[in-house]
């Protein structure tokens, strides 16, 4: 070691944190060789004790900024969290406005197709109606699946495609 350092005298000094030796710091002197005297160990670890201080509150502060990185990543997913959940229940709200009202032109149009001609105008235009009433519904339908959390015990809902297609065409 000497030879490596070009060093007349080495003095070697444990680095302790938390009472175990992270490793060794050496003092050296390449000019002379000499006895270290008791004044100069006693600076030796006072340095070394406080390089270990500055070690240990360096790897404090880089758990601190850990921490509060991991604080917000916690507190933005918490943000995006409650504003989906204010969607939801936005969507729930909205679902249930657009239902009633709904409710009451499907089933009106619906009475009034049992008394028209299928051959007559209005009874295109009745169905027409009917179709669009049932495409809100299942819009408000949609909304409030999100608005709820889904079941997987729940069967598949049926859906028609071809009054669907219908519907887009008209």
């Amino acid at each position: 070691l000497l030879d490596i350092t070009n060093s007349r005298v080495i003095l070697g000094m444990p680095l302790i944190q938390r009472g175990q030796t992270q490793g060794v710091v050496l003092f050296a002197d390449a000019r002379r060789t000499r006895v270290f005297s008791q004044r100069d160990m006693d600076m030796a670890r006072a340095l070394v004790g406080q390089a270990a201080t500055a070690l240990e509150n360096a790897g404090l502060v880089y758990d601190l900024e850990q921490s509060l990185e991991d604080l917000r990543e916690t507190q933005d997913r918490l943000v995006q969290t409650a504003r989906l959940s204010a969607m939801g229940e936005l969507a729930a709200a909205v679902a249930h406005q657009i239902n009633n009202p709904l409710t009451t032109i499907m089933v009106d149009s619906e009475m009034m197709l049992l008394d028209e001609q299928p051959d007559s105008h209005n009874y295109r235009s009745l169905q027409a109606i009917s179709r669009a009433g049932k495409r809100a519904a299942g819009v408000a339908r949609r909304l409030l699946a999100i608005a709820r959390p889904n079941d997987p015990d729940s069967p598949p809902e049926r859906i028609d495609v071809v009054d669907t297609i219908e519907g887009v065409l008209s």
